[in-house]
């Protein structure tokens, strides 16, 4: 994480976001091989590269869409944004009901390598247009407070960063009970494949419903 802020700071997020989708892609291709004769080294490689590079990839694509749209154009798109994001949960969930659960579950990570090397694609796309509205809106250069700065001066930032640290604490935990709980229920593979494929339909069903219906009027009518 540290490392990836640096990155964002000292080059555009728009260099730094489609290799790191690229990486990701290759990475699941080796995970791919790895799994063919030790599945147990495999899933701690996936369980790795998920929780380090998920996090960067989410920070670094919403600092994208901050060089490419102005705060008030964001506004207008970002429901729609949040909303093509669950949708794509729920493609995945459809996905990994018939590919996990029908062929087997290490014949998903070559799809994951091509659902990331299609974002690498898309978010070289994306950056092209963030050079264009930098070029059409430059700013003055100014002095950037560091992280550690901000955080310590403004209370409104300070306050975000420890609402985030306690949901995404608390959403670790409850992943962790749940997925055991699933585990211990399901002990065949393509069983928990299909459980949870099953269970992430649903739910991104159930989100993008909500959010496609209310997250925009929410951002216009309460700010």
């Amino acid at each position: 994480g540290l490392l990836t802020a640096r990155l964002m700071t000292a080059v555009s997020p728009s260099l730094v976001v489609p290799r790191i989708f690229l990486l990701s892609s290759i990475l699941h291709f080796v995970e791919w091989w790895v799994a063919g004769w030790n599945a147990g080294v495999a899933a701690i490689l996936i369980y790795l590269q998920i929780a380090i590079l998920a996090s960067a990839l989410i920070s670094g694509f919403w600092s994208m869409l901050e060089d490419r749209f102005d705060a008030r154009t964001a506004r207008k798109h970002l429901g729609r944004i949040v909303a093509a994001s669950t949708f794509g949960g729920l493609v995945g969930g459809v996905v990994t009901q018939f590919v996990g659960s029908g062929l087997s579950v290490a014949n998903m990570l070559p799809v994951l390598a091509g659902f990331h090397l299609v974002s690498a694609l898309i978010t070289t796309t994306l950056s092209a247009g963030s050079k264009a509205c930098r070029q059409r809106s430059p700013e003055p250069k100014r002095q950037q407070a560091s992280g550690l700065t901000v955080l310590a001066t403004v209370p409104y930032v300070r306050n975000l960063a420890l609402l985030i640290l306690a949901s995404t604490l608390g959403a670790g935990l409850l992943d962790y009970v749940f997925k055991v709980r699933a585990a211990a229920a399901y002990t065949e593979g393509p069983e928990l494949v299909r459980f949870f494929a099953l269970f992430y339909t649903a739910s991104g069903i159930a989100t993008f419903l909500v959010q496609s219906m209310l997250s925009r009027v929410a951002v216009e009518k309460l700010g």
